[in-house]
């Protein structure tokens, strides 16, 4: 196969074909089993343009070819021209092989010194020099005496008859010995050289000679191209001129089997100079149409390598380095354009033990020129481990072919035809015409994929993150996993004190055995508790997972039920009456005794304390001979919504969210009206008097007491409550309503300043922790209060439809707009937190104000459901100030995404005319959200929800409400929290 052709200078239809010898000083050692070629029957000439006379333009051939000996063992070398005699004079016909037969150079090739480097591999030395000297134009012109033979592109091409390493995906195959210093492997030999000197490869590596990318002395307005071409001689563009001396290069031989004998082919290219013998002296040098079509040099770099052995998501970056003189050069009629266009026109890389098809690369927007080694052309790929390929070194191909198209012959007697070689006699002289099919240079490179042995991931689910003292709890590590190998052990330990390590040691330890599932032993006494599991590998990685729990004497959990279902388990209780004979009973549940407690009983309904956690179960009493089915209340028949009947959206509101068809299907006897002549800043009076005594007796009247956990507030009820004294957080009485409802039926706190949440954070370093009533009975804190508010009644509609319809899936993404200059935020905790807790979200923590153009990923700006920042207190100081939600973020909301921010006044109002100069949490709900924490007074810092908290909340799958108040530190304080509270994402 021809490789892409490029010029080289020789008269009408002559081709200069020169070979050379090395003698005497060269270390040589001819091998006894040395195996080359005598003489050469034909080899071609590749032509790739004509003149409009018909002589060729352009094309490339052989200067010399010999015999190569390299024995690393005796550090020796050996060059021997495959034909040696005297020089006579240039005959000019279209043939390289009459040439080498009738008129070869002895001297143009010649060996230096030969060593070893560093690596161990062997170095010769090999000089190149032009057979004819620099011509005389005050001599007669004469066959040797003549300007128009300088050369381009010299290459020094090593061929071996080795076996190959075939790459499948481009055809091509590469002797397994390796010149490790390769400008690039071209194919332009081998078809012809496979008549005389058979190879498995089809491509063999060079070295350039003459490698001057400078532009020299050549003019493209001067007639022949260079400013001279004698004295001096040409210059620059990859030219070899005529009396150039030796250009030594290092061949550097990396070979695994000792010595090694190759063909060494000096080859060239060139091009018709002169139109006729007269005009030897005025030259016409087209360049860069004389020059190779194909890069000059290709190399393959790594710029990162995280390949892993088997894992078939790994990658590595390469970069691939292209010299090409004629990339991008203009197309027309002067000396320094082309014919037609000479670009890189694709690239692709092969590795097929590690991809299952060759990879296109990228080449539309390479940096550099391509010009000149210091401004390569530089592409850029990612080979993917498709195959999952094992750890090793694996060998790819990267292939540069070029634009420039094969067929550019016109003279009608070569058929469009790219090239001729010598026909056998008594053959037509064109039966040695042959086409070249395309240009293209090719390198390889070794790409290792390292065994990096990946731990093993431990993960511990218990049955229960609380157990009642002397009680066992069941521990899961199923989940464990291993991302290459597999689990082989299994170790626990139960009874880890606080701030001690897990104790995994056989020697008198609670090391218990293997299994990836276990009971523990009995907890013998109160307190917070520990468990840990390290899982061990096949090659002893290990990973260790701790747990913390809660031990703790009989704490019941309240339950409300109603007998309407039949039983699944029979649980009967001992004694035949209620009130203390009954809280004095005992329960079986399941063969294992659970004590409890009643509270009340009336009609139909019982609401009793449970000691067991797990309340899924159905239960049935026995009560005066009658047996009842029991089962736990659904969350939303533990939610009472209040309205305010004068007030016609607050009303549609009530209808909307209550409906079976569009809200969470809210039974009458959990919906209560207000009559309210009210606005949205009330007096402490009015709310005494107006709604906290109304809503108390409703509740105590209807026996909803121990039923209800979620109270929701319809707009049109009032928002805040007005301060009548105080200036700071320690005396000021003003609250928002949302707040201040948690505390019914509790009249003994003080209302001036705020008081401590009991559910804040609790119990520590557990993130799922439902709310239940029971569990705050000495502590002041009744209900979790939500409002479903925002600036219109579509607004409140969508928020409602989003809570119904919550995110699932694992694309949605966290923000955290930090900033240097904040001390008191928790950001830098929630980014430590999302981390450890491997939630995927954004965190900056400069001036910049992040938005959806700042990320610049479209996949996480589109996916965002929590987002904290300090808003108009930011100090790159938002473009749009209050405005900024809704003009300057540009995220898309997931169902179920909720806003918190550092800004004192981000919910002061659900009228839009009323908005403050802060954003505003019903601008989120504007754009998409679904639930937030906003304040309708001066909070102070700490009074703000803390993000460490809120979203990891949410992760856990606590509803809404439970997410807010878990996060939110006081009661009696400033904060509302539109959004329908039952709402749940799951995150996956």
């Amino acid at each position: 196969m021809i490789s892409r052709t490029i010029a080289c200078f020789l008269a009408i239809f002559a081709i200069l074909v020169i070979v050379g010898c090395s003698k005497g000083g060269n270390p040589v050692t001819p091998q006894d089993s040395h195996t080359g070629i005598s003489e050469i029957s034909s080899l071609p000439v590749g032509v790739t343009s004509w003149f409009d006379a018909g002589s060729p333009a352009s094309g490339a051939g052989a200067l010399g070819l010999f015999n190569l000996s390299v024995n690393p063992d005796e550090i020796s070398a050996e060059l021997i021209p495959v034909r040696q005699t005297a020089l006579t004079d240039v005959i000019e016909i279209v043939d390289i092989t009459n040439f080498l037969q009738v008129s070869p150079c002895v001297d143009c090739a010649r060996i230096k010194s030969v060593g070893i480097d560093t690596d161990g591999n062997i170095v010769v030395s090999i000089g190149i020099k032009h057979p004819f000297a620099a011509g005389d134009e005050s001599k007669p012109i004469t066959a040797s005496n003549r300007a128009d033979l300088h050369v381009f592109n010299i290459e020094g091409t090593i061929v071996s008859n080795n076996e190959g390493t075939y790459f499948s995906g481009t055809g091509q195959s590469i002797s397994e010995f390796r010149l490790v210093n390769a400008d690039g492997y071209s194919a332009y030999l081998d078809s012809v050289l496979d008549d005389i000197y058979p190879t498995e490869a089809t491509l063999h590596p060079y070295i350039l000679h003459y490698d001057d990318y400078t532009s020299g002395n050549f003019a493209w307005y001067y007639p022949t191209g260079f400013l001279s071409v004698t004295t001096p001689s040409p210059s620059g563009n990859l030219v070899m001129a005529m009396g150039s001396d030796y250009d030594y290069k290092d061949y550097v031989f990396k070979l695994e089997d000792g010595s090694m004998d190759f063909i060494y082919v000096v080859g060239c290219t060139y091009a018709v100079s002169s139109t006729g013998k007269n005009n030897r002296f005025t030259p016409e040098y087209r360049i860069p149409q004389h020059n190779k079509k194909a890069a000059s040099e290709v190399r393959v770099d790594i710029t990162s390598n995280e390949l892993k052995a088997g894992h078939i998501s790994s990658t590595a970056e390469i970069a691939i380095r292209v010299v090409d003189i004629s990339h991008g050069v203009a197309v027309g009629e002067r000396l320094d354009e082309m014919l037609a266009d000479s670009s890189v026109a694709a690239i692709t890389v092969d590795i097929p033990q590690i991809v299952s098809s060759p990879i296109t690369v990228d080449i539309s927007a390479p940096s550099g020129s391509g010009h000149s080694p210091t401004d390569p052309l530089v592409y850029s790929a990612t080979i993917t481990n498709e195959l999952g390929a094992d750890s090793g070194v694996y060998l790819g191909l990267a292939k540069v072919l070029d634009s420039y198209p094969p067929g550019m012959n016109e003279l009608p007697l070569l058929e469009n035809m790219d090239g001729i070689q010598r026909a056998n006699p008594g053959d037509a002289p064109l039966d040695g015409l042959f086409e070249i099919t395309e240009f293209a240079t090719y390198t390889i490179f070794e790409l290792p994929i390292e065994f990096e042995n990946e731990p093993p991931v431990a993960v511990l689910e218990p049955n229960q993150f609380k157990a009642l003292v002397g009680n066992t709890v069941n521990w899961d590590a199923t989940a464990s996993y291993d991302p290459d190998d597999s689990i082989v052990q299994y170790e626990w330990d139960f009874f880890i004190e606080d701030g001690d390590e897990a104790n995994f040691t056989p020697d008198g330890s609670p090391t218990y055995p293997p299994e990836s599932t276990i009971i523990s032993p009995p907890y013998d006494q109160a307190g917070l508790a520990y468990a840990a599991v390290r899982v061990t590998d096949e090659f002893d990685a290990t990973d260790i997972a701790v747990v913390s729990f809660e031990v703790v004497d009989p704490v019941f959990d309240d339950v409300y039920f109603d007998f309407s279902t039949i039983d699944i388990k029979e649980i009967h209780v001992t004694g035949s009456g209620f009130g203390s004979e009954l809280a004095d009973s005992i329960i079986y549940l399941d063969g294992a005794t659970t004590g409890f407690t009643f509270i009340s009983w009336q009609d139909d309904e019982i609401v009793i304390q449970i000691s067991n956690d797990n309340l899924d179960h159905e239960l049935q009493f026995d009560i005066g001979g009658v047996m009842a089915s029991v089962v736990p209340v659904p969350e939303s028949e533990a939610l009472l919504i209040i309205y305010n009947s004068n007030d016609s959206d607050s009303v549609s509101i009530k209808d909307y969210y209550a409906s079976d068809v569009t809200g969470r299907d809210i039974k009458d006897d959990m919906i209560l009206a207000l009559d309210l002549s009210l606005g949205e800043s009330i007096t402490r009076t009015q709310y005494d008097d107006e709604i906290k005594t109304p809503v108390e007796t409703f509740i105590e009247s209807n026996n909803l007491k121990y039923r209800i956990k979620y109270i929701v507030l319809a707009k049109g009820i009032p928002l805040k409550i007005q301060k009548t004294h105080g200036s700071s957080y320690t005396d000021l009485d003003y609250a928002a309503l949302e707040s201040e409802m948690t505390l019914l039926f509790d009249n003994d706190y003080n209302l001036d300043g705020r008081i401590g949440n009991p559910y804040y954070s609790k119990p520590a370093g557990e993130y799922f922790h439902p709310f239940k009533w029971t569990g705050y009975q000495n502590a002041t804190f009744a209900y979790l209060v939500t409002r479903l508010a925002a600036w219109d009644l579509d607004e409140v509609y969508a928020m409602i439809d989003r809570g119904l319809n919550p995110y699932s899936g694992s694309a949605a993404y966290g923000v955290l707009d930090g900033d240097p200059g904040k001390w008191y935020d928790q950001m830098e905790n929630a980014h430590s937190n999302y981390d450890s807790l491997g939630i995927q979200h954004v965190y900056d923590n400069s001036n910049i104000f992040v938005t959806a153009d700042t990320i610049g990923d479209t996949s996480i700006s589109d996916n965002i459901i929590a987002y904290t920042g300090h808003g108009v207190h930011h100090n790159s100081n938002p473009p749009s100030g209050g405005l900024y939600i809704l003009n300057d973020l540009g995220f898309g909301l997931l169902n179920g995404a909720i806003f918190n921010s550092y800004e004192s006044f981000n919910g002061t109002t659900y009228i839009e005319a009323n908005r403050s100069s802060h954003g505003m949490v019903s601008d989120w709900i504007r754009i998409g959200g679904t639930g937030g924490v906003g304040h309708v007074y001066e909070p102070w810092s700490d009074g703000v929800a803390n993000e460490s908290l809120l979203y990891p909340a949410q992760i856990a799958k606590n509803n809404l409400a439970e997410a807010c108040w878990i996060s939110l530190r006081y009661l009696s304080w400033t904060e509302t929290i539109p959004g329908d509270p039952l709402c749940i994402i799951d995150i996956q």
